[in-house]
């Protein structure tokens, strides 16, 4: 990895729900890591908002809801960095990315 990104990035689209302020926005990601998502979609939250996205993982059982931040906005994306994440999503991410390329 080059530049400042800390996590491997892994191209994949997954819908997610972005939960702000009351409203609810589809969405899908372009990419993720363990340090957040780029998402598309018709709409977005303003630059700095705290989110939250729920989004499922294949293998798992229930939805992943994780708290974060809008931290670009460019087009029709937008980069939400994850605040905080629960074990059991960790764990979820990284076995999904076993079946994964990540990104150059």
């Amino acid at each position: 990895m080059t530049g400042r990104r800390v996590h491997e990035r892994y191209h994949c689209v997954l819908d997610v729900t972005v939960l702000h302020e009351g409203s609810e926005l589809s969405a899908k990601t372009d990419n993720l890591s363990l340090g957040g998502m780029h998402l598309t979609g018709d709409d977005h939250p303003p630059f700095g908002a705290n989110v939250e996205v729920r989004f499922r993982l294949p293998g798992m059982k229930g939805d992943s809801t994780c708290a974060g931040t809008v931290r670009w906005i460019r087009g029709d994306g937008f980069g939400v960095q994850f605040s905080s994440l629960r074990p059991i999503d960790v764990w979820g991410l990284n076995q999904f990315f076993k079946t994964l390329t990540p990104m150059e």
